[in-house]
């Protein structure tokens, strides 16, 4: 992927094979009406055994309720990645589309979502991604307040293929006021340079809904 290529030149230990990440979102949503809501998040991610700060992207998008299984968004996101030796951040511009399907059966609750993304770094290369998750998170009366829930992600990248997939287990806590918190585990392999390289990341996500 793109967004993994550019800055896995920064040392030898960040984002090498076996690092150890820690990556903070935040986002926040505001409802329009029944079927149209608005997001505006923003995302942090450290690398070399989570000592670095090498990513960083803001992100606001629309989401429109199509009918009771269908979503579609459409957004864009802002990223700032570190080069090599340098102190500064060089911009990466994202505009991304989705097509959500959503259910429940009243024992678990699927999400299937594919994303399309263009990414262009500033006076670089552009690139086509599709992204496929499908998440699956416990949907029981019990679990109204602690949701256990597990992801899968692939991704194509233009010109190269299946890139990199990402396999979280996690736990989902759900406080008063529509206030989430997504706490979990990410096992992350990408392709390098035909190179598979393994990353453990450890997650922390808060939603706030308004």
């Amino acid at each position: 992927m793109l967004l993994f290529t550019f800055p896995c030149h920064l040392k030898a230990e960040l984002n090498e094979d076996k690092d150890v990440q820690f990556w903070a979102w935040q986002s926040y949503f505001k409802k329009i009406n029944e079927k149209t809501r608005v997001q505006f998040a923003y995302e942090a991610r450290f690398g070399d055994d989570a000592s670095i700060l090498y990513l960083g992207y803001l992100q606001a998008l629309i989401e429109r309720k199509l009918s009771k299984h269908i979503f579609v968004n459409a957004g864009y996101r802002q990223f700032w990645v570190k080069p090599i030796n340098s102190i500064s951040f060089n911009p990466i511009y994202g505009p991304i589309a989705d097509i959500i399907y959503k259910r429940s059966n009243g024992t678990m609750r699927i999400i299937d979502r594919n994303r399309f993304e263009y990414l262009m770094i500033d006076g670089g290369p552009t690139v086509w991604v599709y992204r496929n998750r499908v998440e699956i998170t416990a949907d029981k009366p019990w679990a109204k307040i602690y949701r256990p829930f597990i992801f899968d992600e692939i991704f194509f990248r233009e010109g190269q293929g299946f890139s990199q997939n990402r396999l979280a287990l996690g736990l989902k806590i759900t406080f008063p006021l529509e206030q989430q918190t997504k706490l979990f585990y990410m096992l992350r392999h990408v392709d390098v340079r035909n190179q598979w390289l393994r990353h453990h990341v450890l997650g922390a996500y808060l939603n706030f809904t308004f």
